[in-house]
């Protein structure tokens, strides 16, 4: 798919069809993921593949987003591994820059996507912590349902020249 196609279309899906997407297909989504930039290139970020009916269903069961996909992916941030472990690190954009990947991704090969921040809502992390079976200092920043749809992608162009400020 052209790239401007991939951007311009690209939309929060919220009803995907029980279809199962590929394993080749998951696997160039993470590849996708990982190859996003990192701070200082610490690379602080886990992803966890989520298929399992029962936990889909308690995630979309939480105050994140009511919605049924065939498969979401958690970005995760292992504090351990940060720059600065606290909750300044750079690994809220790292995780930000690979969450965008994984959505412009998504749409490349012809899926839908919706991500959830779960990060910075302590009650929201804490469930999906919980709910993946999480260490403390592993911090579920983002879930990206991802799925087939039948939905419209039509091409959007928000541009708008007044929110933007040349400096030549």
């Amino acid at each position: 798919m052209d790239f401007n196609d991939v951007v311009f279309s690209g939309r929060s899906i919220r009803k995907f069809i029980d279809k199962d997407i590929e394993e080749e297909k998951v696997k160039l989504l993470l590849r996708y993921a990982m190859a996003s930039p990192s701070a200082m290139n610490k690379r602080p970020l886990k992803y966890i593949v989520i298929e399992n009916n029962e936990i889909l269903s308690k995630l979309s069961s939480l105050p994140f987003s009511p919605i049924k996909s065939n498969l979401m992916i958690a970005i995760v941030a292992d504090l351990k591994k940060a720059i600065n472990p606290d909750m300044n690190g750079f690994w809220i954009q790292d995780a930000s820059a690979s969450c965008q990947n994984i959505l412009l991704g998504a749409r490349n090969l012809g899926l839908g996507s919706l991500w959830i921040g779960t990060y910075p809502v302590e009650a929201k992390f804490k469930l999906a912590q919980e709910i993946l079976n999480l260490k403390s200092d592993e911090i579920p920043v983002i879930l990206i349902h991802i799925g087939y749809t039948d939905l419209d992608f039509n091409n959007k162009d928000y541009f708008a020249e007044d929110l933007v400020k040349y400096i030549k």
